[in-house]
């Protein structure tokens, strides 16, 4: 009978149950609280139409579905933001001054509100923009809380102190958002599985950026799949997703196309001639903004666009916000006392996670300076050129440790990845191969070319790659991250492959 729930809550919702012990008790728990005598009643209950049904949806849907979140909580997706998609879009939306912006699976508001934060800090002449946040959830009481921007300190734990003071007020035990940032955004419930969009009756198109991040990993393969055609087809024409970093490697993206960051990989939607012309080549490669401080001396970084630090000046209810007449420019990097390539590789692994890119790329080459075949600073510079989209650069950096080292599979890693996102497919496939050869429990390697088996329907050769990478990842301590997948513990990333590739 608990297969029965499993495939119904599939299907109307989207979520895979596979912990059917927790699945028996939450059933259990509804039977007994309706006054039920079996689990038979309470599965004709819920698949009917009636307003009952409905309202035992809702609660069925709040007791399985995880609504915990916090503000700020990805950094690396609002540096993304920040450093290249909201100055890609002001740039290319001033002459329409509007931005749409869909928050999906926002859970409580934590992360819809972020986006608000930030584009608010962002946009210097907000007032003369129309912008259009929408959040939506299954789960009707998230949106609820959502709703009232009210948090208590949990809520916090990756804020710093002053933003927290800049946009929120004590009252009583949490914390109230203030009402300029909440009159920004729109909560509405929502299925992605079930409803239609786009669709200009429910707000949900024309979008130019959809943040759905850490919601596909619920759903099978054939439903994330389907939610993508609908988010593509719900995106204007150059529009962006962000989705979590793994979520969505065997699947079909269609007219989106991939774009690797530092920090996660960002996808637009590419449509018509160009789309057939090559991922990389059509992807958004931000220019700097006006006043950001760029050394042009320095290797061309085309990811690049400036840093987050903002100039601030005036208030709103007593908290500083952005002045409308400042620019944003990098900070000079601060000098190492010591200059030694230790202390110099050190900055410059602090910048990348600044998204200083430029900072971090002069303070790798200047290791060189002192030691040139210092392999940890090439191959710092092989993967930051790669995840800013240089891959010549990438490529050469990759070719020099390689000489060095000829059995160091890094390099080996970064170079497929170059070629399957310029589309040579065969030659990421040799690289693979040569990785698991060389380091046979590289676990991405298995991953990755697993994936490109699943996207050519060779379900043969992609089951055996990801049972050889379950085999290893439950070797592997369960609470520790397996680069570059460091957004999920090895418990997690172990989860999601079962799910990608069921037994």
């Amino acid at each position: 009978m608990l297969l029965h729930f499993k495939y119904i809550i599939s299907s109307r919702i989207g979520l895979q149950v596979d912990d059917l012990k927790l699945l028996q008790n939450t059933i259990t728990a509804r039977v007994h609280s309706l006054g039920l005598t079996n689990f038979s009643q309470y599965y004709n209950l819920i698949e009917g139409h009636s307003n009952q049904s409905a309202d035992e949806w809702n609660i069925l849907i709040e007791t399985l579905t995880t609504g915990e979140s916090y503000f700020f909580r990805d950094r690396g997706q609002f540096e993304i933001l920040r450093s290249h998609i909201f100055p890609d879009l002001i740039r290319r939306k001033t002459g329409q001054r509007t931005l749409r912006i869909w928050s999906a699976g926002c859970a409580t508001g934590e992360e819809t509100y972020s986006i608000a934060i930030e584009l608010y800090e962002m946009l210097m002449h907000i007032r003369h923009f129309n912008v259009f946040i929408i959040g939506t959830d299954i789960n009707q009481k998230a949106i609820e809380r959502a709703r009232l921007g009210f948090y208590n300190d949990w809520s916090f734990r990756m804020v710093e102190p002053e933003i927290k003071l800049r946009y929120f007020f004590r009252k009583g035990s949490g914390w109230m958002l203030d009402k300029q940032i909440r009159d920004m955004v729109t909560f509405k419930t929502g299925n992605l599985v079930k409803d239609i969009y786009p669709q200009q009756g429910t707000d949900l198109y024309d979008m130019d950026l959809i943040v759905c991040r850490n919601v596909f990993i619920y759903f099978d393969k054939d439903t994330v799949t389907s939610i993508i055609e609908k988010f593509a087809n719900t995106l204007n024409e150059d529009g962006y997703l962000i989705t979590g970093h793994a979520e969505l490697y065997t699947v079909n993206i269609g007219v989106l196309k991939s774009f690797m960051h530092p920090s996660s990989i960002i996808y637009q939607k590419v449509s018509g001639p160009a789309a057939d012309e090559g991922a990389s080549s059509h992807l958004y490669r931000p220019t700097p903004a006006k006043g950001n401080v760029i050394d042009d001396n320095l290797i061309n970084i085309p990811g690049y666009a400036g840093t987050s630090t903002p100039l601030i000046s005036t208030s709103i209810h007593g908290r500083d916000v952005i002045d409308k007449n400042s620019t944003y420019k990098e900070p000079a990097p601060p000098t190492s006392a010591a200059h030694t390539p230790e202390s110099l590789l050190s900055d410059a692994v602090s910048f990348y996670k600044k998204g200083m890119y430029s900072a971090a790329i002069e303070r790798a080459s200047s290791v060189l300076k002192f030691e040139p075949d210092n392999l940890a600073a090439i191959g710092f510079l092989a993967r930051t050129y790669a995840n800013t989209g240089d891959y010549a650069q990438s490529s050469k950096w990759c070719e020099k440790a390689i000489h060095l080292n000829p059995l160091e599979v890094t390099s080996y890693f970064v170079l497929a990845q170059i070629a399957e996102n310029k589309g040579q497919i065969e030659k990421a496939k040799e690289l693979y191969n040569k990785i698991m050869y060389l380091e046979p429990s590289f676990v991405p390697a298995y991953i990755e070319l697993g994936a490109l088996y699943e996207r050519e329907n060779d379900q043969t050769k992609a089951i055996k790659m990801r049972k050889s990478a379950v085999e290893l990842l439950r070797k592997l301590p369960q609470d520790k991250t397996v680069e570059p997948y460091d957004e999920y513990t090895v418990k997690e990333l172990l989860e999601y492959v079962l799910k990608l590739y069921p037994l």
